[in-house]
């Protein structure tokens, strides 16, 4: 009977990845979990929770949230190599055919991540998939009570665009714009001809400087019309 059965097994990865540096974290941690804990479809999500050597004290709360999420898989780090390198960590732990970054100070909107998924789904040219931000200058701000914020960036609209829009224009010429931003959603074959996230060489525009590359092998982007984070 067993060998009737066990070759129709097949393994079920999750469609999305998400990593997610800890460091310092006490103050947003318990508010970050509950939001990814509300997004739709995040049972079915493979959550990586990197505790990258944190001094702080989110130990026992990741240890909860995983035993309640049995999808969330929580690492702790006995050294810190830097947020970049949490990212490729994740990377390469990572299962989904989909990634995204979790920042723990970032929120999301509950059909965020379902979204982004869609329109990598229908849009087969697409890579990399973001909306636009509310920009909130009070921590912990929920999705909920960001409604009055601004957003960025304004006046985009929805479309798929390359390389010139990571660009802006400024008196002194052109200056970056990681129109990506804070938490899209890309495919993760990207990082196949693309590579890793380089902190060492972009510093803090490591992100940047990666969608950058992508863009110029002719990854294409897509940013919604509306929306969906808090920032």
């Amino acid at each position: 009977m067993g060998k009737a059965v066990l070759p129709q097994c097949e393994p079920a990865y999750p469609t999305v990845s998400l990593i997610s540096s800890v460091f310092r974290g006490d103050e947003f941690l318990d508010g970050f979990l509950a939001n990814m804990a509300a997004l739709e479809g995040y049972g079915q999500c493979e959550h990586w929770l990197i505790r990258a050597a944190s001094p702080g004290d989110e130990h026992a709360r990741l240890v909860a949230h995983v035993r309640a999420h049995p999808a969330a898989v929580y690492v702790n780090l006995s050294q810190d190599p830097g947020l970049y390198e949490v990212w490729n960590l994740g990377v390469r732990l990572a299962t989904g055919r989909y990634l995204s970054n979790a920042n723990i100070d970032d929120r999301r909107a509950p059909g965020q991540l379902a979204r982004l998924q869609q329109v990598l789904q229908r849009h087969p040219e697409v890579s990399v998939a973001s909306t636009p931000l509310r920009l909130s200058s009070q921590k912990n701000s929920s999705w909920e009570q960001s409604a009055a914020c601004p957003v960025w960036p304004a006046g985009v609209g929805e479309q798929v665009y390359g390389a010139a829009l990571l660009f802006r224009e400024t008196p002194q010429g052109l200056a970056p714009r990681n129109l990506p931003h804070c938490m899209p959603v890309w495919r993760r074959g990207v990082h196949a001809f693309v590579g890793e996230f380089d902190e060492r060489r972009y510093g803090s525009s490591a992100d940047w400087a990666f969608w950058l590359k992508a863009a110029h092998r002719g990854v294409q982007f897509h940013i919604g019309g509306q929306a969906l984070g808090v920032y």
